[in-house]
């Protein structure tokens, strides 16, 4: 199934936020004193583990706009070059 542009830039922008979000709740929960230090731990790993997820989605994702946009580009400078001798 392939994917649009529009659709991969949106994917991006969901991982971008994503990241950002649990990034700063990962800030806050390190430097946050809470009367239960067991589950200050278990969210900040959690928060640690969607980090890592989310920017490693969010950096998959610009790649790949990348690379599809670099091709598409290819793609029509040929189709005008193949129309120019036509």
């Amino acid at each position: 199934m392939a994917l649009s542009v529009e659709r991969i830039k949106k994917y991006r922008r969901w991982f971008g936020w994503a990241f950002l979000g649990s990034f700063l709740t990962l800030l806050l929960l390190s430097f946050l004193s809470v009367p239960w230090p067991d589950a200050q731990f278990v969210l900040t790993r959690g928060s640690f583990i969607i980090s890592v997820t989310t920017l490693i989605g969010f950096l998959v994702a610009t790649v790949l706009t990348w690379r599809k946009e670099r091709r598409e580009s290819v793609l029509a400078s040929v189709e005008f070059a193949k129309n120019k001798l036509e």
